[in-house]
């Protein structure tokens, strides 16, 4: 499995730190599994990317590969949850605005089909 340029061999967990031209970076998590058919991402092919991180006034979270509406979620640290949001089955973007949030680290949650997919943001 290749990703970002770095090939993966085995069975595991990865965390991939990727940056922007900005110099804003995000964190990956891939989980991949080896079975008959080779090498697999677990996650079922979801790419989340979120831009730009840290943020000031707002960030657009990315999604490909959902294949039914997913519930977005956006927690501070804490675990108090902000607020709630539903990406419609079919939209792969959506724009979280930050302008209101206090200075910090905040986390998105992606739930969909059964799976939960955790982001950080950071707010500036």
């Amino acid at each position: 499995y290749t990703f970002n340029g770095q090939t993966y061999t085995q069975s595991g967990t990865y965390t991939v730190t990727l940056e922007s031209e900005a110099g804003c970076d995000s964190v990956v998590t891939l989980e991949l599994i080896v079975d008959e058919n080779g090498l697999t991402d677990a996650t079922g092919a979801l790419h989340v990317s979120m831009y730009p991180n840290p943020a000031t006034t707002q960030a657009v979270l990315s999604i490909e590969g959902l294949t039914s509406e997913a519930e977005i979620i956006l927690s501070d640290v804490s675990g108090r949850i902000i607020r709630r949001n539903t990406l419609p089955t079919g939209q792969k973007t959506m724009t979280i605005e930050t302008e209101s949030l206090s200075k910090g680290t905040y986390y998105i949650r992606i739930v969909s089909e059964g799976m939960i997919r955790t982001e950080k943001l950071i707010k500036q």
